[in-house]
């Protein structure tokens, strides 16, 4: 599954705009979500993404698989927690609530450099009034 699939753009719409920022077409179709997350760019979109929305990460090495919550997994620019031995195997990141309101935008100085600023927001209404509002 790409994030650019539909079921993607029905159970995580941020992630599915995110994409489209995500470098150019021929990097895009060669490069993974994985390892775009195992780079720990700040600059990039799949990182964020997957901290932001609270993702865990699954590494695995032959000691076995682990669990990475997103929180821990990224330890500073272009660092990860990873041993050296490890590797991502997957990604997961929980669906979005159907009722959730999003927000993403990225600058950049062209179509597919990485980004000078990126911002997103997720929030719930209830009522009128904002819930659970997220920005990162």
């Amino acid at each position: 599954m790409t994030a650019t699939d539909p079921i993607i753009r029905q159970h995580l719409p941020i992630v599915h705009e995110a994409m489209h920022h995500v470098t150019h077409m021929t990097v895009r179709n060669r490069g993974t979500f994985g390892g775009s997350v195992a780079h720990a760019d700040p600059a990039t979109e799949m990182p964020m993404m997957t901290r932001f929305l609270g993702g865990t990460v699954i590494a695995s090495s032959q000691r076995g698989r682990r669990e990475i919550p997103a929180a821990d997994f990224f330890v500073g620019s272009l660092v990860n927690s990873l041993e050296p031995d490890e590797f991502v195997i997957r990604v997961e990141l929980d669906a979005m609530r159907p009722d959730a309101g999003w927000g993403f935008e990225e600058f950049a100085k062209r179509h597919g450099d990485f980004a000078l600023a990126c911002f997103a927001t997720t929030l719930h209404c209830v009522d009128g009034r904002a819930s659970d509002f997220a920005l990162a």
